[in-house]
């Protein structure tokens, strides 16, 4: 299990082949694309993954104000 919030993953599915790739919260947040392994360009939306970000943050201690820096509050 991750040590705080940022660090416990999320899986992000390519839409064109499937593949899964597991990115940490604090990768999704300072980034906004990357490439999966079949060479489609991905856009990174942290607004996509809230329930998960949620999740996680609900589960670990002094995870206080991560969703409003995804929210850029």
């Amino acid at each position: 299990m991750a040590d705080t919030v940022e660090e416990t993953e999320i899986e992000l599915k390519c839409e064109s082949c499937g593949a899964k790739t597991n990115k940490s919260i604090k990768w999704i947040m300072d980034h906004d694309q990357f490439t999966c392994e079949c060479g489609t360009l991905i856009a990174v939306d942290p607004s996509k993954y809230r329930k998960e970000l949620a999740k996680a943050e609900s589960k670990l201690d002094g995870s206080q104000g991560l969703m409003e820096k995804l929210r850029g509050t």
